[in-house]
């Protein structure tokens, strides 16, 4: 009895397995073996989309950022110089940047220009120094300015 319910017990599996599926079902099944459904398309250009807006915005922050912080170490170089300008220079008033390089107390390797491809601008009052960049946007006085000391 034993082999008999075996072979029963196959029988009914191999009828279960085997029975027809609906027509959805089985419309699916073909769609998938096709290829990919219109809004899994849809739904993959999207993400792509959102994902390379997403990588772009954060490329240009970070290069934002990487030139707002070489137009500090730029500043605060020009600085120092122009402070050894009034200290041990031989003229009075405020140097510009050119003064500065002509009269070797900055090297022609350091940069004149901001990253924005402007010039540094030297303020002096008294013996206060302030270098200054008008940052991204070219405009003076506004948020995005690179000021050494700030």
């Amino acid at each position: 009895m034993s082999q008999q319910t075996s072979v029963s017990k196959s029988l009914v599996m191999s009828q279960i397995i085997g029975r027809p599926r609906s027509a959805k079902v089985a419309s699916a099944r073909r769609s998938r073996a096709n290829g990919w459904t219109l809004f899994e398309a849809g739904l993959g250009a999207s993400v792509i989309a959102i994902l390379a807006l997403g990588t772009t915005a954060w490329a240009q922050h970070s290069s934002t950022d990487q030139k707002a912080a070489s137009a500090r170490h730029s500043a605060q170089t020009i600085h120092a110089a122009a402070l050894e300008w009034q200290k041990y220079g031989e003229k009075t008033g405020c140097p510009t940047v050119v003064e500065l390089v002509h009269e070797h107390y900055l090297k022609t390797t350091d940069r004149s220009a901001d990253p924005w491809g402007e010039r540094f601008r030297i303020h002096c009052k008294g013996t206060e120094i302030t270098v200054y960049s008008a940052g991204s946007d070219g405009a003076l006085k506004n948020a995005d300015d690179v000021r050494f000391p700030r």
